[in-house]
């Protein structure tokens, strides 16, 4: 697992599953994935899926914990929801959580602050937008 991949898991701390195609963007459903990687395919490029599971992201973390000596994957910040988080984490409005409510998200040992989190994903955000994916389009539309 790469640093970029392992920020949609520690942005979306309760999803157990992500599949990212082989221009590293990253879907919930595996269907929408295919269906991604069925148009890299029709340009000639790459168009495999790679599953990633939220253990694989654990493990990510507690070794580069390790290496930085911080002591583990079991370090939380806190995270001020907004209405971002709740539109890309169904679970977290069906959990009772709303904009403004606080949070504890992992600590990646590279990330110290929710604002560091927020720019790092704000960056996979805008490679994304330059791809010109489904992905980024909903983003956009967002902003």
């Amino acid at each position: 697992m790469n640093k970029e991949r392992s920020l949609f898991f520690g942005y979306h701390p309760t999803v157990n599953e992500l599949f990212f195609t082989s221009d590293d963007c990253a879907f919930f459903k595996e269907n929408d994935a295919n269906a991604h990687a069925g148009s890299l395919q029709k340009q000639g490029k790459d168009g495999s899926v790679t599953k990633l599971i939220r253990a694989e992201y654990d493990a990510f973390v507690a070794s580069e914990a390790q290496e930085a000596g911080t002591g583990g994957s079991d370090e939380t910040i806190d995270h001020e929801v907004t209405q971002e988080d709740l539109d890309n984490n169904p679970e977290l409005v069906a959990a009772g959580v709303a904009v403004g409510d606080t949070i504890q998200i992992p600590k990646d040992a590279t990330q110290t602050t929710p604002e560091e989190i927020k720019a790092d994903v704000k960056a996979v955000v805008e490679k994304a937008k330059a791809t010109g994916t489904k992905v980024a389009k909903k983003a956009a539309k967002k902003k």
